[in-house]
């Protein structure tokens, strides 16, 4: 585990407890319960926000991140005590009296809130410890302009299966270079692989700040485009118990999951061409600019809807041609994506996805040497001005 993975970890802790204001919540609604025992819509109400919080975050990488952080689990991540299922149990007993629920309420928070303080210490102490590293890397990743890219695995075949794992990090390896040139014009120095890491296999290799940023910012589109195919899913799983057979209504649902499937692969290749034809004029462009865009296309939706995710570790504050308002926020934007399709997602029953997996999933032996068969060709985007 390197620094700028601790670091990150560290970043989303702060993010979602503290910057949100959830720990300041939990306390305010702990000191509060005293004065609100007599109102059962009140405290259903208190219960049901610091639930939905939790569910999200619990829908995320933090208690992951949290293991990594305190990986002999002293203190023990606040997320391993299943407070969320602790209040979800208590919303859920009908035969609860209000004194009853008031207390189980009040006790919930009292030690999620401890165990929120006692993991915040830890965390202010290993910032301390490793912030000079960081701070050090990072100005090193500010003088070459690069970014450390995580690319993270979580597909159980392609973690498990020798074969498949080679066919999808020879495809990795084919399409980064590529895509360095059709967002840059310019030779892609040799990629380094900074570490390897477990759990859910995390390659963390060293880009370009420009192409880390553009990168994500294509993964963002298709993680977006994936949550609108997903929702779409879910919306019609109440309705379509009131077709009674109706193949007209199943006509137009089979149509407009087509439209939003394919939209997946679009939305991403469009993306990615307008990149190209933002990219300064250079001396190294891709011969095809339409065939590498396909390739990368194919690449970025397999990731995504294999259940793979991708982060910025690390960031050039400077990239070349980059608003700064822009890195600050590109890797919280990633971040947002990733686990709204997550949430989509995990809302559906097993086996709703079979035919976007059809689609988009696999790894061809095509998308390893760059004979890529049209799929999703992009749109021209329009030149400046047309």
């Amino acid at each position: 585990m390197n620094f700028q993975t601790l670091n990150d970890d560290i970043k989303m802790f702060r993010d979602q407890v503290i910057e949100s204001g959830f720990r300041r919540d939990v306390v305010d609604f702990a000191s509060s319960l005293p004065n609100i025992q007599g109102n059962i819509i009140a405290l259903r109400e208190v219960a049901k926000n610091v639930y939905s919080v939790l569910e999200r975050i619990h829908a995320g990488d933090l208690p992951e991140a949290l293991h990594h952080l305190f990986p002999q689990g002293n203190p023990a991540p606040f997320t391993s005590h299943g407070y969320h299922e602790q209040l979800k149990k208590l919303m859920e007993d009908k035969a609860i009296d209000q004194s009853t629920y008031a207390a189980q309420l009040q006790n919930i928070l009292n030690k999620l809130s401890k165990e929120l303080d006692k993991n915040v210490t830890e965390i202010d102490r290993i910032d301390a410890f490793i912030n000079p590293y960081v701070q050090g890397h990072q100005k090193q990743l500010s003088a070459a302009h690069k970014a450390i890219f995580s690319i993270i695995f979580k597909h159980k075949p392609t973690i498990t299966r020798l074969p498949e794992f080679t066919r999808t990090i020879s495809a990795w390896n084919a399409t980064l270079p590529l895509y360095h040139q059709l967002v840059t014009n310019a030779s892609p120095t040799q990629i380094e692989i900074v570490e390897v890491q477990n759990g859910s296999i995390d390659f963390v290799v060293n880009l370009d700040a420009k192409v880390a940023i553009d990168l994500a910012e294509l993964f963002k589109i298709g993680l977006i485009a994936y949550a609108s195919y997903l929702a779409q899913k879910k919306f019609l799983l109440p309705m379509m118990a009131g077709y009674f057979g109706n193949p007209k209504l199943k006509e137009l649902d089979e149509e407009k999951e087509k439209v939003l499937l394919e939209n997946i692969g679009e939305a991403v290749a469009n993306k990615a061409m307008e990149q190209h034809q933002k990219a300064p004029k250079g001396t190294s462009g891709v011969d095809n600019p339409d065939k590498a865009v396909e390739l990368v296309s194919r690449l970025v939706t397999a990731h995504i809807v294999r259940g793979n995710d991708v982060k910025i570790l690390a960031l050039s504050p400077a990239a070349p041609g980059t608003p700064e308002s822009n890195v600050s926020s590109v890797q919280k934007e990633l971040n947002e994506a990733s686990v709204g399709a997550r949430e989509a997602l995990r809302e559906l029953p097993e086996g709703s996805t079979t035919l976007l997996l059809k689609e988009y999933g696999e790894i061809h032996s095509d998308d390893l040497k760059g004979d890529v068969p049209s799929r999703a060709r992009a749109k021209k985007a329009p030149s400046p001005g047309s």
